[in-house]
């Protein structure tokens, strides 16, 4: 029964992919999704992957959040794609994500895709990234609360640095992995990670902020459960109205019992989160999306 969701998932995101490319072709009010060129990666690799907004046309220069999702389906015993970073890149306009290959068991290991997005639009002003990061060593958990300072308002966040991997050198599956990243208030962002097996490592999360008298965001969000062992997929409504999708988030209850493991974003502005449940009992994993008023900010402003 695993092994049939993980090829139902295998085929569900073949269709999402396919659903992604109309976005393209059809194009969105102010914002822009682009795509890169799918890669694959070997067991337990992490390399570094990178989508970077055109800067020939600035009405779409400015990178907002973004994604990695893979066709590869995740099997029963956990092995498939996830991130290790999620966030964006203000000097180089684009989105990052190191994506892990995790397979527990690499002697019979499946390589894997990998593809990236990023949500592209005009430029809003100058953005304070507020970043907190602090050691996770194995059976404990770090939660980081970052509030955008002054007048600012949130417009998204992400998550730096978890480790987690496969066995290396003999030791077992170890290492740091996020549980959440998400916004708790129109000014807070909060992630939190759990580390497992014989190391930790570091957690990272990040706020991205803007100059506001009032809350730049709004949120949709949708939940799935999932029994041990299965995968799962959340895919949330449109952003209502003329509000573009800007970042996603996303939650898992009880923390520590789900990989979360990215997800496409789609041609109505709507995102879907995806995450296998590791642990013996049923998890619940929130995908969340963050919707904005895109507009470009006035003549003048630095940025960044």
């Amino acid at each position: 029964m695993l092994a049939a969701a993980g090829a139902v998932l295998g085929a569900s995101f073949v269709l999402l992919f396919a659903q992604l490319l109309e976005i393209e072709r059809a194009g969105a009010a102010n914002t822009k999704l682009v795509t890169s060129g799918t890669s694959a990666l070997g067991a337990n690799d992490t390399p570094r992957k990178t989508v970077l907004c055109p800067q020939k046309n600035k009405r779409f220069a400015f990178p907002y959040g973004g994604s990695m999702f893979s066709t590869s389906p995740i099997y029963a015993d956990g092995a498939g794609v996830y991130p290790h970073s999620y966030e964006r890149l203000g000097v180089q306009h684009g989105w990052h994500v190191t994506p892990v290959n995790y397979d527990p068991t690499p002697q019979t290991a499946t390589a894997r895709d990998v593809t990236l997005q990023v949500v592209c639009g005009p430029e809003p002003g100058k953005l304070t990234p507020p970043h907190k990061t602090s050691q996770v060593n194995p059976g404990e958990v770090k939660t980081h609360v970052l509030t955008c300072p002054g007048r600012r308002q949130l417009i998204g966040g992400g998550f730096q640095r978890t480790t987690f991997v496969g066995p290396i050198r003999g030791a077992p599956p170890s290492g740091v992995f996020a549980t959440e990243a998400m916004a708790i208030s129109p000014k807070t962002w909060q992630v939190s990670g759990e580390a497992f097996g014989k190391f930790g490592g570091e957690l990272t999360g990040i706020a991205y902020c803007r100059r506001s008298r009032k809350p730049l965001i709004s949120e949709v969000s949708a939940s799935v459960t999932m029994l041990s062992g299965q995968v799962g997929l959340a895919t949330t409504p449109p952003c209502p109205g003329k509000r573009r999708f800007v970042f996603s988030g996303f939650t898992t209850f009880p923390r520590g019992s789900i990989f979360y493991a990215g997800g496409p974003i789609h041609a109505n502005q709507s995102v879907t989160a995806t995450g296998y449940n590791r642990s013996m009992a049923p998890a619940i994993l929130t995908a969340e999306a963050y919707c904005m008023n895109v507009k470009s900010s006035p003549k003048g402003k630095k940025r960044r």
